[in-house]
C-alpha cells in the first residue's frame, strides 16, 4: 500500500501503467476525454489490492477513479466508474445510469455489498 501524500504531475494512462505495473492506482485531478474515458490524473494511492485501493477512496475528495494497470482476464469483468463527491443532502452512497444499466439484467447483494450484472445479448 502507498500513499502519495504530496502533488505530482498529471501522468498519462501510458505512464501510470509503465510506473505501476499489474497494481491498482487511485487517481485525482482527472484527465477526462470527451467520451469520458480516463486518459491520465494524479496518483494518490496504489496498490496490488483492489480492497486496499477501494478502502483508501474516503481519504481524498473530488473526482477519482481507479485504474487496474494489468490484463483483464478474459472471465472477469469490470465496472468500470468515475466516482464523484454528492452533497451530504442527497442521502445516497452513489448512482449508476440507466443509459449504463439497460444493458444489463443485475441483482444487487447488500449482504456483501456487491452487483453482480449479466450483459444483455
Amino acid at each position: 500500500m502507498k500513499e502519495n501524500v504530496e502533488k505530482k504531475d498529471v501522468l498519462s494512462i501510458d505512464q501510470i501503467k509503465e510506473r505501476y505495473t499489474n497494481e491498482w492506482v487511485l487517481l485525482v485531478d482527472l484527465d477526462i476525454s470527451e467520451r469520458t474515458t480516463v486518459e491520465g490524473g494524479v496518483v494518490v494511492f496504489n496498490s496490488k489490492d483492489r480492497g486496499e485501493v477501494h478502502r483508501s477512496l474516503s481519504k481524498f475528495k473530488g473526482n477519482k477513479a481507479i485504474v487496474f494497470t494489468g490484463k483483464i482476464p478474459e472471465d472477469l469483468g469490470i465496472l468500470f466508474t468515475l466516482c464523484h463527491d454528492l452533497p451530504s443532502e442527497a442521502a445516497v452512497d452513489g448512482l449508476l445510469g440507466l443509459n449504463f444499466l439497460k444493458g444489463f439484467d443485475f441483482k444487487v447483494e447488500y449482504s456483501t455489498g456487491t452487483l453482480q450484472f449479466q450483459k444483455i445479448l
